[in-house]
């Protein structure tokens, strides 16, 4: 079942590599509201996380919080399709680098 399920993401992941961003985020916050109904366990540990980082914040309000978690995730696995398809020139497009000569070895050039 875990290989099929594997198997079934990666051809996902490898459709999804040329559709717009929008689209991506569209299929990733539908995918994050399935998990939310299916991934039972995980909803409950993540509520609970919340609950006790936030005792004060109304339950709806950690709620709300979660289930955007997991439509985050979702979207950002399938963000991962365009880093392992695209080109170079999409890629450059699609990050933007802040602060890289902090990165760079004095001297190099680079």
């Amino acid at each position: 079942m875990n290989a099929l399920i594997a198997r079934a993401w990666i051809a996902l992941i490898g459709t999804t590599s040329h559709w717009t961003q929008a689209g991506r985020t569209r299929l990733g916050n539908l995918l994050g509201d399935l998990l939310w109904w299916l991934v039972v366990p995980r909803r409950r540990i993540t509520l609970a996380n919340l609950e006790a980082c936030f005792p004060k914040m109304p339950q709806g309000e950690r709620r709300r919080i979660a289930r955007q978690c997991f439509r985050n995730i979702a979207r950002s696995a399938l963000d991962h399709s365009v880093l392992w398809k695209a080109d170079r020139a999409r890629l450059e497009a699609y990050v933007r680098i802040e602060g890289i000569e902090h990165a760079l070895s004095p001297g190099t050039g680079r």
